[in-house]
């Protein structure tokens, strides 16, 4: 472990005390190698730092929940949407497992995916071990790590769905929308999340490759990949979606053409958007106008 790493975890770990702009002044500084001036936010990562501290909205609070999110999605699109939901705990002590079906997926309701346990077996699962992952998550509020404010006030529950999956067995694809200036510009083609293996692709909205922005290896073979044939009524559900945000990432998944929503994220990668580009990062960066949250 290096220096910079070290001190990163250090401050993760001990740095609950500090007020938010100095912290992620520091954590910028440990992340891109140079102190940001919250002052004039210019690149990419830049205008997403400043947007954590500046761009507070009740609503994203509600919209970050894994629960309470459900409610608006049902709102704006219908019930067709949504995954259904088996059941809502306060505490994994609450949850009857004998009651569950056969597959099933289990998350809390404050956090990205720490915790989350996929269960493809029910007769084959650990469930003390899923009941262990879920204690630590409710104890843990994902806000201090990187300030993504959101989740600070987000009630810790652990809400149960469904498992859903292709006709034929094949893992989903989980497509992720980036949206910059209430527009959706580029999607990720990710597979593998389930599992903790993932290989992804990037593609423009016309549905062509633009990985080579992003990264010098592909990790994805033009072979291994095959858009849904109604990637245009994704991107629909995406506009509405996205309309008025100055960055949000829209998840989706199609299990075999039917759109389900998955989440919304206000700062992707915890406000860190690795492009190797730097005249398309910079090209995002000029999409998110911050005068209206001066």
């Amino acid at each position: 472990m290096n220096a910079i790493t070290f001190f990163d975890q250090l401050l993760s770990k001990y740095g609950h005390f500090i007020p938010d702009e100095p912290y992620l002044k520091l954590k910028y500084r440990l992340r891109e190698g140079y102190w940001m001036d919250f002052n004039n936010p210019h690149t990419l990562n830049e205008k997403l730092q400043w947007l954590k501290l500046h761009n507070r909205q009740d609503k994203y609070t509600q919209y970050s929940d894994k629960y309470e999110v459900k409610k608006y999605i049902k709102e704006v699109l219908g019930d067709d949407f949504v995954i259904p939901t088996i059941g809502i705990w306060d505490h994994p002590d609450e949850i009857d497992f004998s009651t569950l079906p056969d597959k099933f997926v289990l998350k809390p309701t404050h956090n990205s995916s720490v915790g989350r346990c996929i269960c493809t077996d029910r007769n084959q699962l650990d469930i003390n071990r899923a009941k262990a992952l879920l204690k630590k998550a409710l104890t843990q509020n994902y806000y201090y790590l990187w300030r993504e404010w959101p989740y600070k006030n987000i009630n810790p529950r652990i809400i149960g769905e469904k498992f859903i999956q292709n006709a034929d067995g094949t893992p989903i694809v989980d497509y992720k929308f980036y949206c910059f200036g209430g527009e959706p510009r580029y999607f990720m083609y990710s597979v593998g999340e389930a599992n903790h293996h993932v290989r992804n692709c990037k593609f423009d909205m016309t549905g062509k490759n633009i990985d080579y922005l992003f990264k010098r290896k592909p990790a994805l073979s033009d072979e291994e990949i095959k858009l849904p044939d109604n990637l245009d009524e994704m991107i629909k559900v995406v506009r509405i979606l996205c309309k008025g945000y100055p960055h949000i990432r829209i998840d989706l998944y199609n299990v075999d053409g039917h759109i389900y929503f998955g989440e919304m994220t206000f700062y992707t990668g915890d406000g860190f958007i690795n492009i190797d580009n730097k005249e398309y990062s910079q090209q995002l960066a000029d999409l998110i106008d911050i005068e209206p949250y001066k």
